[in-house]
């Protein structure tokens, strides 16, 4: 059971969009790959009041330390302060390392999690968020997000490779963790 509130299907980004204008931010800081702001971020533009956009490289080789300084110095440069907001636009490695930044800076400011791939979703939505530390997978991690936003159209925008892959994840954790979703 989580405590804030998951936002699924074609109105999740209608959702979204109410859920912002009724908190007070300072500040919003899209996070992105270069991936997901090339196909997804121009999907969910329009539903975002004024922002910023921080593009970090793709691939879980840049899930370290050092990216995350970089996600530091853009929400430092753009003068963010405790009310603001991160908003992960991604899959793993988006959400690990945006929720781990935002829970970290300033003594942790909120954060949205907005997957976009099949596996990441099953995983934002129980609010895990690391990351990778002297070869360590997932080593460093906290905090819960204010949301999370499951929109399926972003599925849309995967290779049929990535697609799979997550629906093996999904049938893993099925197998592994969940008895019943497995016979459902």
């Amino acid at each position: 059971m989580t405590n804030y509130p998951i936002f699924i299907g074609s109105g999740a980004l209608s959702d979204l969009k109410n859920f912002l204008a009724q908190r007070k931010y300072s500040g919003i800081l899209v996070l992105a790959d270069e991936n997901t702001h090339k196909l997804c971020y121009p999907l969910i533009q329009p539903f975002l009041p004024v922002h910023k956009v921080c593009i970090i490289p793709a691939g879980e080789k840049f899930k370290n330390l050092d990216t995350c300084v970089k996600i530091w110095e853009s929400l430092t440069d753009s003068a963010f302060d405790r009310k603001g907001l991160v908003m992960n636009l991604g899959g793993g490695v988006i959400g690990d390392m945006g929720g781990f930044v935002a829970s970290t800076y300033k003594q942790g400011i909120e954060f949205i999690q907005v997957p976009t791939t099949l596996f990441r979703r099953s995983m934002q939505v129980w609010a895990e968020n690391s990351d990778d530390f002297h070869g360590y997978k997932n080593h460093i991690g906290l905090r819960e997000p204010q949301a999370v936003v499951i929109w399926p159209e972003f599925l849309d925008t995967l290779s049929r490779r990535e697609l799979l892959s997550g629906m093996a994840e999904v049938i893993k954790h099925h197998l592994i963790a969940d008895r019943e979703g497995w016979n459902t």
